[in-house]
């Protein structure tokens, strides 16, 4: 298997799983027309092609490709100047548990760590406890849980926040003190 960056090429198969994990994930949490008005507004193949072809160095998907064929996707973005965060993990369901997400998710950190990054978050909605015992097999903690309106599908959602640091205490401090230092 191999992870790398999305091309154009990819955008169907983009689409194409991750609307087929959002079912599969969310069919226990969100009303299935939540589940497919949520599909429809997040993967756009307009908007996905916009993604993969004009990606900003530290936003776009990455894609884990075993044998010429897409089994996982995984979309990143950055919220602040240390801070990145997940915004969608898919894997085809023929595939799970093969450590496609841990080995996407393990290049989503190797490139923040060259952009600089200290801290990466995920949110995992309706609190699945698969998933959140999948991030903190990687060393996410909690950092916070919250009821509100999913933005996409406009139902009441359960929201669990987790994060992790990804450098030490000092390396933190060194790169923060570096870029305050360049920006003064």
């Amino acid at each position: 298997m191999i992870v790398r960056q999305a091309i154009e090429a990819d955008v169907g198969a983009i689409a194409r799983i991750c609307s087929e994990s959002w079912r599969v994930t969310y069919k226990n949490i969100m009303s299935s027309r939540a589940i497919e008005q949520g599909i429809r507004r997040r993967f756009k193949r307009k908007t996905i092609y916009q993604q993969v072809c004009s990606p900003v160095e530290w936003k776009g998907w990455l894609i884990a490709e075993a044998e010429g064929k897409v089994v996982g996707v995984g979309l990143r973005s950055r919220i602040s100047n240390f801070h990145v965060t997940i915004e969608e993990l898919n894997i085809d369901s023929t595939f799970f548990r093969q450590g496609i997400g841990r080995s996407l998710i393990e290049e989503m950190t190797r490139l923040a760590r060259v952009h600089e990054a200290i801290l990466q978050s995920v949110s995992v909605i309706g609190g699945s406890s698969t998933a959140i015992s999948f991030y903190e097999s990687l060393g996410f903690e909690f950092a916070y849980a919250s009821h509100g309106i999913h933005k996409i599908t406009r139902e009441p959602t359960f929201v669990v926040r987790l994060r992790r640091y990804l450098e030490s205490e000092s390396e933190r401090r060194l790169i923060l003190e570096r870029w305050h230092g360049q920006n003064r």
